[in-house]
């Protein structure tokens, strides 16, 4: 449904600046009910069609999702009832229902004035009653409600603004499927790319450094369109697919990368290669399929002398330990020993064991970084120290045997002393993030030393040309 709701408004609202280029759908799946958008046209379907608007210089919409639910509240007192209803009336138009002995808040199902002075209705409320609308507030006061239907804003020569953010392109607004509102910003491949690179590569890098971010950017963007396709747009904006900011974002050096290598992407036998990058390899790049599985011909690992060191060291408590194992639903209790079970490939760990009195667990490294938390652990490849108070190296000393009290009538009370536990686990590692394909303090590294960013693009992704956007 939302697909098809992107689809028509794409067909529908063609960018007023438009351009022949590939066009990106870039979503927010914002945990939000409202927004206050500033923007030059804007335009919307109900059931009557399609309407377009100019709004004044400097209008402002205020957009809020009103959510099916049976109530928004509850109260035992009428005269409360109607206070509730004034004080939500700007964002949740309702009406009382009486449900004896209480009196609930239900939202309306269509646009209707509410009349103070009305008695309350006698009605059994349920969420079916109640579809969700938008409903947007006018610079002139005006309320629209728009059921299950999506609004668009444009900016014409100037960028649409969504609070304090600016975005190029237009921004259509959705309910989604958690009923909540996500946001989607529309825009050419080349403006999206404008507000990726500042975001995944620092400005002041060589621009040789970024050039290659770009080109690996707009690589992975065309290769992964349509990768949130249930949720009506192609690309998220956060790091699972690309940290992308909009135009506020935007920075001059990186901007000149991208207008440099415009239209530029890698290819493999003729087609866009997934461009995967990462912040640092810990000296060497792995193959995709000690990573993901799946065999990548130009995703082979490499050593990167040129890459700056980077190191890092995450330690927690025992008690920390167990509590984020455990809540990842790994067994755990009163843990005595932790250590590398398998590596997998140049340093990096394929599994860590952990010893505690419910016995020897194995969990995958990667399962341990999403517990102990990836910016903090923030590769595979480490190692692990156990300490004690002191912090010196725990000395693991086999658990006393159990003993049998035999007291007069408390005889078959048994007695089991629990065994020493370290005081803390240090995991010490080097590299940040998966290490397939380039790496960002690489490209620095060897942007550093002379290499322009066509060899760095060959240097990680192996056996590949430049070419156009197909």
């Amino acid at each position: 449904m939302k697909l098809l709701l992107l689809f028509l408004g794409m067909l529908l609202f063609l960018p007023l600046h438009g351009e022949a280029s590939v066009h990106l759908a870039v979503g927010w799946n914002e945990r939000h009910l409202g927004a206050r958008v500033s923007a030059e046209h804007i335009a919307w379907r109900d059931a009557e069609g399609v309407h377009t608007m100019v709004l004044p210089a400097q209008g402002a919409v205020n957009l809020a999702l009103v959510t099916p639910r049976t109530s928004i509240a509850v109260v035992s007192d009428r005269a409360a009832a109607i206070w509730l209803q004034r004080a939500f009336l700007p964002r949740y138009p309702t009406r009382i229902v009486s449900l004896w002995p209480k009196h609930a808040l239900t939202l309306l199902e269509r646009d209707a004035e509410i009349l103070w002075d009305t008695e309350t209705v006698f009605v059994q409320a349920s969420a079916a009653d109640f579809p969700s609308m938008l409903a947007l507030t006018l610079p002139d006061g005006a309320v629209r409600y728009l059921s299950d239907h999506s609004v668009r804003f444009a900016g014409g020569g100037q960028p649409v603004r969504v609070e304090n953010a600016s975005f190029r392109g237009s921004i259509i607004f959705n309910p989604n499927r958690r009923g909540l509102l996500t946001s989607i910003n529309v825009l050419p491949l080349e403006e999206y790319l404008l507000g990726v690179v500042p975001n995944e590569m620092p400005a002041a890098w060589p621009l040789d450094a970024l050039k290659a971010q770009a080109l690996a950017a707009r690589s992975y963007a065309v290769r992964q369109r349509n990768r949130h396709g249930q949720d009506g747009f192609d690309l998220c904006s956060t790091v699972h697919c690309q940290a992308y900011h909009g135009k506020g974002s935007e920075h001059p050096r990186s901007t000149q990368a991208v207008m440099a290598t415009r239209g530029q992407v890698i290819t493999f036998d003729g087609a866009v290669i997934d461009a995967v990058y990462h912040a640092h390899a810990g000296g060497h790049t792995r193959n995709s399929e000690h990573v993901w599985g799946g065999i990548a011909p130009y995703l082979r690992g490499v050593p990167i002398p040129e890459e700056p060191p980077l190191t890092w060291t995450r330690r927690v408590t025992v008690g920390e330990f167990e509590r984020r194992l455990r809540a990842r639903q790994v067994n755990v209790a009163h843990v005595t020993d932790v250590r590398i079970a398998e590596h997998a490939d140049v340093g990096h760990v394929r599994s860590v064991r952990v010893t505690s009195l419910l016995g020897t667990v194995d969990i995958s490294a990667s399962d341990l970084r999403a517990a102990l938390d990836r910016a903090q652990m923030r590769s595979t490849k480490f190692d692990i120290l156990i300490l004690d108070q002191l912090r010196r190296p725990f000395r693991i000393h086999p658990a006393p045997r159990p003993f049998r009290l035999e007291l007069g009538r408390l005889a078959g009370v048994y007695h089991g002393l629990l065994p020493a536990q370290p005081s803390s686990v240090e995991i010490t590692g080097s590299g940040f993030g998966h290490g397939v394909g380039m790496s960002q303090w690489g490209a620095f590294g060897l942007a550093q030393a002379g290499v322009d960013y066509q060899g760095i693009i060959r240097r990680f992704y192996r056996g590949v040309t430049i070419s156009r956007v197909p």
